[in-house]
C-alpha cells in the first residue's frame, strides 16, 4: 500500500509540474502574441525585407507577436564558418516564417526546434558522395537550414518571384500534417475537394508548360514534385500576385483563402500595376 501511496504522489507531482510549466508557457506565449517588435526591429525587418512595409498594418501587428513567439522558443546557430546569428538575422527570418502563420492556429511551427544559418551558398554531399551547392533546405525533423546571403537577397528583391524564407517555410507549413506532399493542413473552413483538383491540374500545367518552354510566371523548380510546387506557388503568391491571378485565377485564390490575404491588393501592387 505504501509503495502504491508513493507512485501515486510522485504522479501527481510530475504532473503538476508539467502543468505549471504548460501554464507558465502559455501564458508567456499569449503575452509575446500581443506585444510588436521594437524600433530596432523595426529598422531590421525593414532594411532587410522590402516587402514588410507593403502589408496591410493589421497583418503586420499580427506577424510581429507571432515573430516574438517564434524567437522566444526556436534555436539559431552559426554554421559554415559563421561567427554568430545576430539578433538582426534572427529578426528578419522570424518575421517571413510568420507571414506564412498567420491564418494557422496556436503557436508557429510547434515542430521546429532549429534554424542552421550559414554565412552564404553551402555545400552537401549526398548517399552516394556526390556534391551540390544548396541555399537552403527544409527537414521534417524540425529543422531548417538558411543561408543569409541568399535570405537577404530574397528579401531585398520582392519582384523576381523568389524568396528562400518564405519557400523554406513553406514546406514546414506542408510537414504539419504529415510528410510534405503539396497538402497542408487546410483551415476548417476550407474547401477540401477543390485543394487536390486544384494543385493537382496547376501542377500538371506548369509541368506541360516547362517541358515545351513556354514562359511561365512560376519557376520551372516547382516540376519537381508537388511539394516544391506548394513552395515555389507560395513564393510566386506573395511576390508576383497580380500576375498569378491573371494567369492561375483558381490556384490564386485558393492561396488567398488558404493564407487569409490578397497581395494583390496591398498598396504596392495598386501603385505599380505589379511588383
Amino acid at each position: 500500500m505504501d509503495g502504491i501511496l508513493v507512485i501515486l504522489v510522485a504522479t501527481a507531482v510530475v504532473l503538476g509540474i508539467c502543468y505549471w510549466r504548460w501554464k507558465k508557457r502559455s501564458q508567456r506565449r499569449r503575452l509575446l502574441a500581443t506585444s510588436t517588435f521594437s524600433e530596432e526591429q523595426h529598422q531590421w525587418v525593414r532594411q532587410n525585407w522590402k516587402l514588410w512595409d507593403e502589408l496591410p498594418e493589421g497583418l503586420r501587428t499580427e506577424i510581429e507577436g507571432l515573430a516574438l513567439v517564434f524567437l522566444d522558443e526556436k534555436v539559431f546557430e552559426a554554421c559554415g564558418g559563421l561567427l554568430d546569428v545576430t539578433d538582426e538575422m534572427r529578426t528578419v527570418v522570424a518575421a517571413q516564417a510568420c507571414l506564412l502563420w498567420s491564418n494557422q492556429r496556436g503557436a508557429p511551427y510547434p515542430a521546429l526546434r532549429a534554424i542552421l544559418m550559414y554565412p552564404d551558398a553551402y555545400r552537401v554531399k549526398d548517399d552516394y558522395g556526390m556534391e551540390s551547392v544548396r541555399q537552403g533546405e527544409s527537414w521534417s525533423r524540425g529543422t531548417v537550414v538558411l543561408a543569409w546571403n541568399s535570405v537577404r537577397g530574397g528579401g531585398l528583391n520582392d519582384e523576381d518571384g523568389h524568396n528562400l524564407v518564405l519557400h523554406e517555410f513553406a514546406h514546414q507549413l506542408d510537414t504539419v500534417n504529415g510528410p510534405a506532399d503539396g497538402f497542408p493542413e487546410l483551415p476548417p473552413n476550407a474547401d477540401f475537394e477543390s485543394w487536390p483538383k486544384v494543385f493537382g491540374r496547376e501542377f500538371k500545367t506548369l509541368c506541360d508548360d516547362v517541358d515545351s518552354g513556354r514562359k511561365t510566371v512560376m519557376d520551372s523548380y516547382g516540376t519537381t514534385n508537388e511539394a516544391e510546387f506548394f513552395a515555389v506557388a507560395t513564393e510566386t503568391f506573395f511576390e508576383k500576385a497580380r500576375k498569378m491571378e491573371e494567369e492561375h485565377p483558381e490556384l490564386y485564390q485558393l492561396l488567398s483563402d488558404f493564407f487569409a490575404t490578397d497581395p494583390k491588393s496591398w498598396s504596392s501592387y495598386l501603385a505599380m500595376g505589379e511588383l
